[in-house]
């Protein structure tokens, strides 16, 4: 049997919260992962946004860019979640709860998968 941690059901609390015709793409679409903290490699890629930590990270291609040839979906499309970071920072989310600020990442990224981009 596989248990989830309070912060992972965070983190499945706030895909369950996505409109339903949302979530059946994230679920067919995007491996939600949630780890410590970042990795190297995944500062690397986030290098570009001068960021010295990550609270999330999608690595994809989004949702609306897939062709016919893959039959429509994406496929490899991954959300990192880094529940250090976020727990360590809550000070930076001006009064939000865990929860709040869990809900506010995790959208956030999945926004990514259907076309979001920094600038």
């Amino acid at each position: 049997m596989i248990t989830r941690t309070p912060f992972e059901d965070l983190v499945v609390q706030a895909i369950m919260s996505l409109p339903e015709d949302v979530r059946k793409i994230v679920d067919a679409e995007v491996a939600v992962i949630v780890q410590d903290k970042e990795e190297p490699w995944q500062l690397r890629i986030a290098k570009k946004h001068r960021r010295k930590y990550l609270y999330g990270l999608y690595i994809g291609t989004n949702h609306h860019r897939v062709g016919l040839a893959s039959g429509g979906r994406v496929v490899g499309a991954r959300v990192f979640i880094f529940e250090e970071n976020i727990v360590n920072s809550l000070d930076r989310w001006d009064g939000m709860t865990l929860k709040e600020v869990v809900f506010d990442v995790v959208t956030h990224e999945i926004k990514h998968h259907f076309g979001l981009r920094h600038k």
